[in-house]
């Protein structure tokens, strides 16, 4: 997100493909990574991933990468948990 141009710019799309091609994931990463463990529990990654505005984090073990936890996967244990798959009663 902070790799993109301002919508005000005035770079024409060529442009701003070169520039793209240009810029590299160093430049707009976060460091240091902050990991999380498979063992963690659920509700403890989610609270921090929402308190620190965290959208993905690398699941590390051993350190070694064994997957991936994003919004998205704790959106759709909420789901899952709410039970909003199933239809509600009439």
């Amino acid at each position: 997100m902070h790799a993109a141009p301002s919508p005000a710019t005035s770079l024409d799309v060529y442009e701003l493909h070169y520039l793209l091609a240009k810029l590299k994931i160093k430049q707009v990463m976060t460091s240091p990574v902050v990991s999380v463990t498979p063992d963690m529990p659920i509700e403890e990654a989610a609270r921090i991933m929402a308190d620190k505005k965290i959208g993905g984090w690398p699941v590390l073990e051993a350190g070694n990468l064994v997957g991936i936890i994003t919004e998205t996967d704790i959106f759709k244990i909420l789901v899952e948990l709410l039970g909003a798959r199933t239809p509600a009663c009439a």
